[in-house]
């Protein structure tokens, strides 16, 4: 199983996962956030795009997180028009399905599991980049582009065509995918699955 190195301004490793409920994203992405995709939101924004609704309680990291039932009331929560998501997510040859729903007043977002292992899908108007909208801090070996009905979707990952984090931007909305840690840190995303993925969602 392959180790990602995972870097979080100001917050401990440990103290991150657990506000997670998982842990720091891995996956594909988009520019960092320089220019105009800079993030409108303050400036240490790890709080708000990494942090989900505490279960334990035990966490000191202040979480702007609420819990929605479904993705129209995640939309509405995060001030977005719309929030169009699948049942489920194909990527790598597993499903991710047992969606659940968060927001904070910026960004909705769905958690999908299969086992240990989580995907995060996000969606915001405003929060951008790899930071400022996944919450990634990793570094990946290879970033390369890949166009889906005329989108252009960033992938990060370990190999071409093996995408851990997408990110994309269509409409005015700016778009990631990316896996949590869990179970099989390896796991990726083929073309096919990006495009699927992309295709799916709104």
């Amino acid at each position: 199983m392959k180790q990602r190195k995972t870097f979080v301004r100001g917050v401990a490793t440990a103290t991150f996962a657990l506000a997670l409920g998982l842990a720091p994203l891995s996956g594909c992405g988009q520019q960092t956030t320089s220019g105009s995709d800079a993030t409108t939101e303050p400036t240490d924004t790890t709080s708000e795009t990494t942090a989900e609704p505490e279960e334990s309680g035990q966490s000191s990291i202040a979480n702007p997180w609420e819990v929605a039932q479904t993705a129209e009331e995640t939309a509405q929560g995060a001030g977005l028009d719309k929030f169009v998501v699948p049942e489920s997510v194909q990527a790598g040859g597993t499903e991710y399905d047992s969606p659940a729903y968060f927001y904070t007043k910026t960004i909705a977002q769905v958690r999908y599991s299969h086992d240990s292992d989580t995907i995060l899908l996000r969606k915001s108007g405003s929060n951008t980049g790899k930071e400022g909208l996944a919450g990634d801090y990793n570094d990946y070996a290879e970033t390369w582009s890949q166009d889906v009905d005329g989108v252009e979707v960033t992938c990060y990952g370990a190999a071409q065509e093996a995408a851990q984090l997408i990110m994309w931007q269509r409409d005015g909305s700016n778009y990631s995918l990316g896996f949590g840690f869990g179970g099989d840190t390896a796991a990726a995303m083929t073309p096919d699955d990006v495009a699927r993925i992309v295709g799916s969602v709104q």
